[in-house]
This record gives C-alpha cells, structure tokens and sequence, in this order.
C-alpha cells in the first residue's frame, strides 16, 4: 500500500517572535493545521499538538439517541462523510450508554462496544446502514456515540526545506491512539532527513501497540542536528507496519506523531517581553498564608518568595469555583460572558474564546500546561493554545499530586526553559478532601488520624471538634503545598529564568469553614470565598516588590499577562493590567476598577411528589473597596426542588448589603434597613452586566446551549460536587 504523502508548509514568521528575524524554535506541525488551527490528540491524560489527528465526529450533532427494541440504529444523518480523509480506510463508531437524570439506574458504569466499518469504493458506505451498535443482550434505551475515521498504519510526512541552526535539535513523541481499542498491532517509526538528494534515517523504534488505554501513551525523543548546521534539509515522518500481517485494515490502530519542535541554539527573550509562568493553587484562602498575616506557620517558603513579588491584599474572584474563575483567568471575560461553569450553557471554556495560551503562541513562544485534570482539564476546554497540556498522573503515585506536577514542569522548563515560553501549573492539594500526610496533619492537630473521615471531608463534620480538625488538615494541606512550590520557585533561580521570566500566583477562590453555616465554596459568595491569593514577582536581579491594597479582580491576570509579554490581543475582554498598580505598565490609562462583579451558578436538585427536578440558581455579588451587595435566587430554587413551591412558581430574590469597613466578617446584613441604597446597588450590577453583554445571565433570557460536554468530563466534575 502506498503511504500518503503530505507537504508541510513551514510560515517561519509565525513560528517566533515578531522582531526576530530567525525563529528560536519551529513547530513542524502547523502547517497541517485546518482553518481552526494546528491538530491535537487527546490521549491518555495528555493533549498534544500532532502533525495529523483522525477526524472524529461527536457532541451535541449526535445527542442522546433512542435505542428501538432491536438495538439497530441508522447512520444516516449523524456522519459527516465529507471530512473523511480520503486516504481513510473507513470509520470506528463508538456508543456508550446513556442514563437520563433521576433513571433508577443513575450511578450504575457506563457500557461501551465498538464497531468498524471499512471503506468501499470511493465513499463511506454509512449512510442508510443500520448497524447494530450495542452488545447483544445490553439493549438500551438511550446511547449516545462518537465516529473516528482510521488511517492506514503505513503513513509519511514530508517537511519542506528548512535551514539547521547551529546546535539545533529536533523534538517529537510518538505514540498510538489508545483512545479507542483496536487489536494488538506493531509499527515502526522513523525520522529521516532529505539532504544534497539522500535521504537517511536518524532515529528509528519499534513500538507495540496493546490497544488499551494508559495515562501517558507518548514517548518522547530527540535527535541531535549538530552535523546538519547550515544545511537545507526536509524531514519525513515515517510509520510502517513491521509485519504485513498488522496492516492496514484488521488492528485499525492509528500512530500519532505529536509536537515536532526543531530547536536552535539557546537565546533569551529580551526585555520588555519575558517569559510568564502562571500557578495557579487551588481552594488556596489568602488569610490561611503567613504573608497574608496568618498566625499559624503555613507558608515559609512563600512567605520568603514574595519578598521579590508585589502581593495584592485585596484580590477578588470573578467567581467562586474552579471552571469559571480560570475561564475569566484565561479570557479576561466575565463568567456571565465566556459562560464556563454555568450547568445550562454546556459547563466547558469554549473554543470560540481566545485564550492566554493561544494569544503567546501566537507571538512566539511555547506553549505548556502542567495541571491535575477535572475542572481545569482537557475535556473543559483549557489545552486550547497549549502545545502540550497534561491532566496529571495520580492514580497509584507514589508522591503528591502538586510534586508529580511542578516536577513535571520543572522538567518541561530543563528542556525548553531556554527557549520563549509560557507555561501553566496548576494544583488541587488544597481542595477537599484534606488529607495532609501524618507529619503535616500533626502540624497543628496533635490528634489528626488520616483513617478520620471528620477530619478530611467537610460534609462530615458535624462537631465543632470535628470542623476544627477539618481546617486544621486544610492547613496541613497548604504547608505541604508551600513545601512542593518553594522548591519548583528556588529551581527557577537555580536555573537562571527568573532573569526573564515573570512568575504570577494566584489562587483561584477560597474555601468556607462554617463562617456563614456552611463549607466549601459552591453555595455562597463571602470573602472566605472569594477573596484570593495574587502576587506577582517581574523579572531581574531586584524586581518591584511591596504590597497593593487597591481592590482587584482575578480576571485582570489576563491584561497584565498581555502587556508583560506584548502579545496581539484584539479581542473583547473585561480586564485591565495590573502593572501600572506596580509603577511597571508602558501603556495608558491608569488601572481604575472600582468594582468587582462575581458569579456563582448552579444546580438545585431534588425529588419533590417523587418526581426529580434540577433548578439552576444564580448568585451575583458588587464588592467595592468598602460595601458589598449579594442578590439571589437560591431560596427560590430550593423552595421549587423541595416542594414548598410550584414548578411554574415566579423567580424571587434575596438581597443583602454590607458595610466592609465597620463588618469585614460580613455578620451584620443592613439590606431591611437600606432598601433605597439597594436599589442603587442593582443598577449598578444591571449596568455592570449589560456593559460586558452579560445581562442574560441577570435576567434568565438566554435559553440554554446545546450541552456539549464529554461524558467522561461530566462524571470528573459530578465527582469533586461542582454537577
């Protein structure tokens, strides 16, 4: 069978930065890229950009389809024959098992059977089939199911030329789908360089594929250029079968080739654009931090860094969960705005926003995210933009899950610290469950027990001993993040990048303790809840460093992150730059919030007359540097759910209003005495809102979106509680 061949077109003013007049460093698999830009491949917990990925068919174009009593389906409406490859040997279709909301067997595993249909003749022969797609015997009411096309195994890729670099490497991984099963199959892959009309291999290996999924199918090389300096050269990619007999049609196993990078000699960006790490610490409650004047010994090692950084006393979170808070982050929009998080409108970051990652590598630098999957994960819609993302490996780790994180992006920076960059870390240590190891839990609990249950779930604790345990465990959690974070800051400087490299930290919300009779930080919009940690630390031997006390929102890390690093950024966003608050901002005019808009919205679900309901409920709240004003629905919800109101009952509010200077704890509500200042109060959000074209979300006029959330994201974010 004769392998395709495609011409990679390499547009080398789009590889680097705009005033260089040779890249750093070329992506080799953008130019394969379709109108919505390069490639990927999600498999094992990693998303990468790839040279080729298989066209897949999926979400809400197929829905939720009812099974008829002889499991066989039609076909003929759900594929999309016109984005099959033409080189494809036919198509791999996938159902899963639906169980609708309140169905008896809700909680029972999902059940998935494969089916492959081979190409005949010059069309996909789909359409008007009807094939059995369920196992027999597991007929189902409801299944909903995704369509792969398969590649032959036999494949190249052909570069054009391009001229080596000195000390220029070349970068890659290789891999097989294990997305979806095929049968135990082997393949070789190889690089070869064209060069002076002779070809020859540089790198070569055999890999056997099981057809089972694991965490991290990639395995990564690199082969050394140095003897090609100076020279024009192409670069083939080459998959072949190693016996006839595995190919092409029987294993439908397809070989992926992901992130060829060719890398030159070291540089170093310089200023005014440095490079930008963004960590983002999950759950992480500012007054829980010594440098935040907490009395408990939690943070030493921050507490040291942000002596170089400028800390903001007064951040605040657009909004008081993970999803919507790091969408914002990322965006620079309002949560009401880019609508991640909230259940009706799909919960996932969308691609039609333009995110931080796809804004730096759009101006030249590499991308990475280095995270612990759910809420900030691949099926939310976050590795948009980065050239590889990862959901984190914890399932039978040896160390935590912030230290297998930053030691994977201290990894990542000993390969590509020397190169332009933007790189995202992120962990969930801090967040609920709190299980601190024995030393930490002991910290500042001589009693802690890991095996006791009060002491690492919150909804558990119902004691007043227990609650104290059970935040005495959460800062056990934060000194072992501070320890693990510490040291990933301290190799920053061992190897030279905080020379030109802006480090930005952040929480993105708080956790409750009880303060308002409840914990956690999905139902209410408290400071405990909303405000966050944020300190910034510019590069160079001696940065600005100091204390801000002006209110902020968490949503302005996108500006500032955009002036930092100079990147085009023409699209909408609610967000302004931080750097003129450090006496460090090139542009005009001054940072001039006054306000911070923040949103919460969720699902009130239950079985009032026996028949299960869901209410979406919505809370906003206006904080300035001195008052604060929360209005909502989520006693309307909760009346509905339970019964004490009607279905079709009309939407009511609560409000209340707060004097921050005289009530910082937020203990004393003065909306009953101050319904004339409410009123202001309310404008002002009303105007907030249709200023950022967010007012749907005030008013509920904006029906649902079709949701088109992947069933493994559902069942990650219905897990940590946020569904």
């Amino acid at each position: 069978m004769c392998a395709g061949l495609i011409l990679l077109a390499l547009t080398l003013a789009s590889c680097g930065p705009k005033q260089a007049a040779e890249p750093p460093f070329v992506r080799l698999a953008d130019g394969l890229g379709g109108p919505d830009g390069p490639y990927r491949r999600h498999l094992g917990n990693e998303d990468r950009v790839v040279i080729y990925a298989p066209y897949e068919a999926r979400g809400a174009h197929f829905g939720n389809m009812p099974v008829p009593p002889d499991g066989m389906i039609s076909l003929r409406e759900v594929v999309d024959i016109d984005k099959i490859h033409p080189d494809a040997l036919g198509v791999r279709i996938r159902s899963r098992r639906f169980i609708p909301f309140g169905d008896p067997e809700q909680g029972a595993p999902p059940t998935y059977a494969y089916v492959a249909l081979p190409r005949v003749g010059k069309r996909q022969q789909v359409p008007g089939t009807r094939i059995r797609v369920l196992p027999p015997g597991e007929g189902e009411r409801f299944i909903s199911i995704r369509i792969k096309e398969v590649l032959p195994l036999a494949r190249e890729y052909v570069t054009e030329p391009i001229v080596i670099a000195r000390k220029a490497r070349l970068d890659f991984g290789v891999a097989f789908g294990d997305d979806w099963p095929f049968d135990p199959v082997s393949a070789e892959f190889a690089v070869a360089v064209e060069c002076e009309g002779q070809r020859k291999e540089l790198w070569t290996r055999v890999i056997e594929g099981t057809g089972q999924a694991v965490r991290s199918p990639w395995i990564d090389a690199s082969v050394d250029l140095t003897l090609l300096a100076g020279k024009r050269v192409r670069f083939a990619f080459v998959t072949r079968p190693v016996d006839e007999a595995d190919g092409p049609a029987p294993s439908f196993a397809c070989s992926a080739w992901s992130c060829p990078v060719l890398v030159g000699e070291a540089r170093r960006r310089p200023a005014p654009a440095p490079n930008v790490i963004l960590i983002s610490l999950d759950t992480l409650r500012p007054d829980h931090l010594g440098f935040y004047g907490y009395e408990r010994p939690t943070s030493p090692k921050l507490d040291a860094f942000v002596e170089q950084a400028v800390v903001f006393e007064q951040a605040v979170a657009p909004s008081t969960w993970t999803t919507p808070s790091h969408a914002s982050v990322f965006t620079g929009l309002h949560p009401t705005v880019h609508e991640a998080g909230i259940p009706t409108k799909g919960i996932e970051l969308r691609n039609e926003w333009t995110t931080l990652a796809e804004l730096a590598r759009d101006r030249g630098y590499l991308t990475a995210a280095y995270t612990e999957g759910g809420m900030v994960g691949i099926d939310i819609g976050f590795s948009q933009g980065f050239d590889w993302f990862s959901d984190g490996d914890r399932i039978d780790s040896s160390m935590s899950c912030a230290r297998r994180t930053f030691l994977d992006g201290a990894q990542w920076l000993m390969r590509y610290g020397h190169q332009p960059f933007f790189l995202f870390l992120h962990t969930f240590e801090v967040h609920a469950p709190f299980t601190p190891s024995f030393t930490n839990g002991r910290r500042f609990d001589d009693s802690y027990d890991p095996d006791y249950e009060p002491g690492t779930f919150p909804e558990f604790a119902v004691s007043r001993e227990d609650r104290v345990r059970c935040e005495a465990a959460y800062d056990g959690e934060i000194v072992h993040t501070d320890d693990v974070v510490g040291e990933f800051l301290a190799q920053l400087g061992e190897m030279g990048l905080l020379e030109n490299t802006a480090v930005i930290v952040f929480s993105d919300h708080g956790e409750e303790f009880w303060e308002h009779g409840d914990f956690g930080h999905t139902s209410q919009v408290y400071d405990e809840v909303l405000r966050t940690v944020l300190f910034v630390r510019l590069p160079g031997r001696h940065p600005p460093h100091g204390r801000v006390a002006q209110l902020v929102s968490l949503q302005d890390v996108f500006a500032t992150v955009v002036e930092l690093m100079d990147l085009d950024c023409t699209a909408p966003a609610d967000s302004m730059s931080l750097l003129s608050l450090i006496g460090e901002s090139t542009v005009t005019p001054r940072y001039a919030r006054e306000r911070v808009v923040s949103h919460l919205c969720q699902n009130q679900r239950g079985s009032p007359q026996g028949t299960t309901v869901a209410i979406e409920w919505t809370t906003h709240s206006v904080r300035t540097a001195d008052g604060k004003y929360i209005r909502t629905d989520k006693p309307w919800a909760a009346d509905i759910v339970s019964g004490a109101l009607a279905a079709d009952a009309a939407k009511t509010f609560v409000r209340e209003l707060y004097d921050l200077g005289a009530d910082p704890a937020e203990k004393n509500n003065l909306a009953a005495e101050n319904q004339g200042e409410l009123d202001g109060w309310e404008a002002d959000l009303g105007r907030f809102l249709d200023d950022v074209g967010g007012s749907a979300a005030l008013h509920g006029a904006d029906g649902p979106r079709t949701d088109t959330l992947s069933e493994e994201a559902r069942e990650a974010l219905q897990a940590q509680g946020y569904l």
